[in-house]
């Protein structure tokens, strides 16, 4: 009794406190369900407005009010993301404004690609309200990501005509010759990166098809607004203001030509770098594919929420209650069959060889799973069950313990004797308080049976499965096995029940990832090779870009296993992303070395070009680090050193293989040694005349 009684009543004097008296919680609870964002901030607006009406710190100074749930959290998250998007777009408009006017020294540059750039933009995000109509958290932050992207066919169209210019060449010349050695390698690349983004319109995860659309949409758009609107703006710029400098200057190629000579110098050099590096990449991937997945679903929160937000005051809620508050719910077709499966669950958690065999659970993870679930719940189960004869108990124990006549409140002298001191006062108010009478459904007060009434108004085909506390947002494995094992139990009893929950959402968000992932990749690469033949015409050309890519998408995952970062379900779109983004590079520097045929020319002339297109896409990827959201973060953090390695591959690795490859062709073959040889026919000696004697 006493075991039992604890279980229900651990708190102190009938409040939910815990944590040695420290805490102390309130659950409120809505009348209905709170499904949009807008019925949270209600609610929450009606809670906050009477808790602080009371004036906390009048009673104490010491007392501290926090907010925690489902409902607060998706306040935090919400206000997070506004806020993190206006950070991150004052940060990438700044930033690259800047790396603009570093890298062109001249104003007119700014307007010439940021006009052209937001009107691509612009109708990016039109035309994604007229077919997705919303943001998610997964698309949200595009607008720095399509700026950062976006804007390279632009830097490389409008380097080349600054060059031709400064060469001497008048406006009617250089604006014909930068579109034509231009449109090709961008239009290659911008293609690239949109069918990478457009791989992962293909995944169920409806976060990553919406951020393929866009993302596919927005590098389309803005090469055609690039290509559409920059011409007559550089003509109107050049009429306002003409470009003074009109001989040649040795400005051209000012970022890149000492890197080139260099890298020309010390061709060998590079090689070995290449390849050791190459080395390095191979056992970071080895380590890295261990374990791609981040299972800490901590990560993918609020950085702020774990320290005084809702998380942080979730785990102390858990603390206190020691019950999991976010039940899995199951959906039945009748209250019969609800009661089957809440009978087969807990079945599975007191026998997990019970189970049979389910999808996805072998024999060892069933014991791991039916170790997950706490305890379920019924409408029916409100209702005591055998209650006959539960009452009769009750008789005969009341009647033991009845006072004898004429004295009231005292028990019979035996039972004192027989029970604990500390165990009367609850017996006694047990005595007083229990009607012996039947309970029905009528019975149960509203709050309870409020969980299962569905909107329709029907009541008791929901099923409540409470997981474990241990099965947290910090064991992934763990909700990803209940999630599996109440599904399982679910169809397998009653084929059409529906499951639903956080833990079921976000085992279901893993296994698009896992599932879908590898397609949308192995999509993204397939499309890219194509793309690339199809504009290099040789396949010889494209091997060499798409070695470069290849090297440096080895690069990123060896830096991810030397760093210890995994994926998650919102920095795994960088994989696919990197194919498209990172052939850029590759693309660009290679269509110049095959107009002047010298890597250091070639280096020379596009690497600061190429580096600048590679510095704005950095700058949109690294104002997500500054996000609150660590998900958003590690977005950001993998797209940089994405981003970083490819970068090195096309403008490191491959002019150093090349440059190496061209100077072996170059070298004049040494003459052959050729031995002498003997004559055929020794030549007659001179015949001596006959001397006498």
């Amino acid at each position: 009794m006493r075991t039992a009684f604890g279980k229900v009543d651990h708190y102190i004097d009938g409040y939910l406190a815990g944590e040695g008296g420290h805490t102390l919680v309130v659950l409120v609870k809505p009348p209905g369900a709170a499904v949009s964002l807008s019925d949270n901030q209600r609610l929450f607006g009606a809670v906050e407005k009477i808790v602080n009406g009371l004036r906390p710190a009048t009673f104490h100074p010491s007392i501290r009010i926090g907010y925690g749930g489902e409902v607060r959290g998706v306040i935090e998250a919400q206000e997070a993301l506004v806020r993190d998007l206006l950070v991150s777009s004052i940060l990438v408009l700044s930033a690259v404004g800047v790396a603009l006017l570093l890298y062109y020294r001249a104003w007119r540059a700014i307007p010439l690609l940021v006009l052209p750039l937001f009107s691509g933009v612009a109708l990016t995000f039109a035309l994604s309200r007229a077919v997705i109509h919303y943001l998610n958290p997964n698309t949200a932050f595009l607008g720095s990501i399509i700026i950062g992207n976006g804007i390279n066919a632009g830097i490389i169209l409008l380097a080349r005509y600054f060059e031709e210019r400064r060469r001497g060449n008048s406006v009617e010349i250089a604006l014909p010759i930068a579109l034509k050695t231009t449109w090709l390698g961008t239009f290659a690349a911008s293609t690239a990166a949109a069918a990478s983004y457009g791989s992962l319109a293909t995944m169920s995860f409806r976060g990553f098809n919406q951020f393929g659309f866009m993302g596919l949409a927005g590098m389309l758009i803005c090469w055609v607004t690039t290509y559409l609107l920059m011409p007559p703006l550089i003509a109107v710029a050049e009429r306002v203001r003409p470009l003074r400098e009109r001989r040649r200057s040795r400005i051209i190629g000012w970022v890149a030509a000492p890197y080139a000579r260099l890298l020309s110098r010390y061709t060998r050099t590079a090689t070995v770098a290449s390849l050791a590096l190459t080395a390095l990449a191979v056992i970071g991937l080895v380590r890295f594919a261990r374990e791609p997945i981040d299972y800490d679903f901590r990560h993918l929160g609020s950085r702020e929420g774990l320290k005084d937000g809702a998380a942080y005051w979730d785990s102390h809620v858990d603390a206190v209650l020691q019950s999991y508050q976010t039940p899995t719910v199951v959906m039945t077709e009748t209250a019969q069959k609800a009661q089957t499966v809440a009978y087969a669950l807990e079945s599975a958690r007191e026998d997990p060889a019970s189970l049979g065999d389910l999808p996805d659970l072998n024999n060892e993870t069933r014991k791991a799973a039916a170790e997950t679930i706490d305890s379920v719940a019924t409408l029916q189960k409100l209702v005591p069950d055998h209650q006959t004869r539960k009452i009769d108990l009750l008789k005969d124990v009341f009647r033991l313990i009845a006072p004898p006549a004429g004295t009231p409140g005292l028990v019979d002298p035996r039972v004192l004797q027989a029970l604990p001191a500390d165990l009367r006062p609850t017996l006694l108010r047990l005595r007083e308080k229990t009607r012996l009478e039947a309970v029905t459904l009528g019975d149960v007060p509203r709050r309870l049976v409020q969980p299962f009434v569905e909107k329709d108004g029907h009541r008791g085909r929901l099923v409540l499965v409470y997981p474990t506390l241990a099965t947290d947002s910090k064991n992934g494995r763990a909700q990803i096995l209940h999630a599996r094992l109440v599904r399982g139990v679910a169809s397998k009893v009653d084929p059409g029940s529906l499951v639903a929950g956080q833990i079921v959402l976000t085992s279901d968000i893993i296994d698009a990832i896992t599932g879908d992932g590898g397609f949308a990749a192995l999509l993204s690469f397939i499309a890219v090779a194509v793309l690339t033949v199809l504009v290099m015409r040789s396949i010889r050309d494209a091997s060499w870009v798409l070695g470069s890519l290849c090297l440096g998408v080895l690069g990123m995952f060896g830096a991810l296993g030397a760093l210890s970062l995994r994926l998650n379900f919102v920095n795994f779109a960088v994989l696919p992303i990197t194919f498209g983004i990172g052939v850029d590079y590759a693309v660009n520097f290679y269509q110049r070395y095959r107009q002047c045929t010298c890597v250091e020319d070639a280096l020379a002339a596009a690497g600061g070009a190429v580096t600048l297109c590679s510095a704005t896409t950095i700058i949109g990827y690294a104002t997500l680090v500054t996000a609150d959201n660590m998900a958003i973060q590690s977005f950001g953090l993998t797209a940089v050193i994405g981003e970083l390695t490819c970068l090195s591959a096309a403008l490191f690795a491959l002019p150093a293989l090349l440059a190496f490859v061209d100077r072996r062709r170059s070298e004049p073959e040494p003459a052959p040694r050729v031995a002498p040889k003997s004559p055929a026919v020794l030549p007659a000696e001179p015949r001596r005349e006959a001397q006498g004697l």
